[in-house]
């Protein structure tokens, strides 16, 4: 069938995307992917118009009725309420065409879902190129740094120290080289502190998520806890160290004996 046919196009380039292939044999396939995700539209069209014709049919008994044509053509009429056989008959088609409208939705998911990874790959790809290109940023900058110093020291200008010794030069030379190096390990701490902070961000962000799930059970713990209990209502502020080991030991209200789905049930 054509289902069949674009779903084995599909893998094909699907796999291909996911593979280890080249660059090149990746992006053809996920230009390929676009004609044949509308030749799936087309087709969930289709069997949606299908579906709808089936369900006309079966909520109406004469025109099951009529479809008796045979005995239509001997007896010259057929009861309305006798249409079993071909109810059965419809209904399977409908099944079958529920199958088949589930496999082009399974078919959109899985180009979705391959998309958004090889849009997470490009994404990943080109934070590198970024990361690169800043490093190299940062050692063009440094190196700038002493090669001012040296188009200080290279103009034809007399300064009065063309006669020092050539330790003076060494010495011009090393400061220059330690001043490029540590501006350059300076670079380097603060994107590690960037780094960081970004981490601690995500990681607040975690632990406010985490206490608006289990914010119930929490504060359940807290008042069953008395020493807890005590030292929060003398004054005590908990670490973001101790608020993380004590959602680790907390269910979430879903989970929890107290909060969960038969206690809402009993409520209700």
């Amino acid at each position: 069938s054509s289902l069949s046919r674009v779903e084995a196009l599909i893998d094909d380039n699907l796999d291909r995307i996911t593979s280890g292939s080249t660059d090149e044999v990746r992006e053809g396939s996920v230009y390929k992917l676009l004609p044949l995700e509308h030749r799936l539209s087309w087709l969930k069209v289709r069997l949606e118009r299908a579906r709808m014709m089936l369900d006309q049919l079966l909520s109406n008994d004469e025109d099951m009725a009529a479809m008796y044509l045979t005995r239509l053509n001997r007896e010259g009429a057929v009861r309305v309420s006798d249409h079993l056989q071909v109810e059965l008959m419809l209904e399977t088609y409908r099944a079958r065409l529920e199958e088949l409208v589930d496999g082009v939705a399974e078919l959109v998911s899985q180009i979705d879902s391959t998309r958004a990874v090889f849009a997470l790959s490009l994404d990943n790809t080109r934070n590198r190129i970024a990361r690169i290109n800043l490093r190299l940023t940062m050692a063009t900058l440094t190196v700038a740094v002493a090669a001012c110093v040296a188009g200080f020291f290279g103009m034809n200008i007399t300064h009065g120290l063309e006669s020092l010794p050539v330790t003076a030069f060494l010495g011009v030379v090393g400061v220059s080289v330690c001043a490029s190096g540590l501006l350059y390990l300076y670079f380097l701490h603060y994107l590690k502190m960037n780094r960081m902070n970004q981490n601690e961000k995500m990681l607040n962000f975690k632990d406010l998520r985490a206490v608006l799930n289990k914010l119930d059970s929490l504060h359940f713990m807290i008042r069953q806890d008395t020493d807890l209990s005590h030292r929060l209502v003398g004054g005590h502020i908990l670490t973001k160290r101790e608020l993380r080991s004590l959602l680790d030991t907390v269910p979430t209200d879903r989970e929890h004996p107290a909060f969960g789905a038969g206690a809402v049930g009993g409520e209700r």
